[in-house]
């Protein structure tokens, strides 16, 4: 059964500030999407699934701000199909990376041989929580307001109250959220040590 405030969401249409929720997205945050000539370049998250969705979100990167522009969530797709959904989104995005789910090679491999810049995500949960919960503090996560599925996650994205031993995200309606944390927080682990090892500057 839904919790109270879940109860109050879905049926009384009531829509507060779930309690424990990890990020905190404000108004501002959910808006139109710059023009895609002042994106300096696009990164992609890809969260899989086949029961429960899979997620395929697009972020256009100024500088150091990531921009949520476009979404897919689908479920009962299959390699092939993410193949044809993600080359069309390529059609559209000039990606330079694609941060998937490493529990799946064999799917990162069938994209790869596809000629598609797929490569595997750093999975820390928390430190990747934790770099998300800074952008979004610093206002530099903005999400466009046409991503209805991924705006619905950020706002029902709670902590598991049950687990006392750590702080972990209860495990349902999340794939947007794992796939903007793999393209977040591996991108901005990539920027980081391009600044360590060569100099460059951030946002490259």
């Amino acid at each position: 059964f839904p919790s109270h405030d879940n109860y109050d969401r879905m049926v009384n249409g009531k829509w507060g500030a779930l309690e424990g929720l990890i990020y905190n997205l404000k108004l501002n945050q959910r808006t139109t999407m710059p023009e895609k000539k002042k994106i300096h370049r696009w990164i992609a998250g890809l969260d899989f699934g086949f029961t429960h969705p899979t997620a395929f979100i697009i972020l256009g990167v100024i500088e150091d701000r990531y921009f949520v522009y476009d979404e897919i969530y689908q479920r009962h797709v299959t390699s092939g199909d993410i193949i044809n959904l993600v080359k069309q989104k390529m059609q559209e995005y000039d990606i330079d990376a694609i941060y998937c789910d490493s529990s799946r090679p064999e799917i990162i491999e069938d994209l790869q041989r596809a000629n598609i810049p797929a490569i595997d995500a750093v999975k820390d949960v928390w430190e990747g929580i934790m770099h998300i919960k800074f952008l979004i503090n610093t206002n530099k996560l903005l999400v466009n307001q046409e991503c209805v599925y991924t705006l619905r996650e950020f706002d029902s994205y709670i902590w598991d109250a049950k687990n006392t031993v750590k702080e972990v995200p209860i495990k349902i309606n999340d794939d947007c959220m794992d796939a903007i944390r793999y393209a977040v927080y591996t991108d901005g682990k990539g920027m980081i040590s391009d600044v360590i090892v060569t100099g460059k500057q951030i946002g490259r």
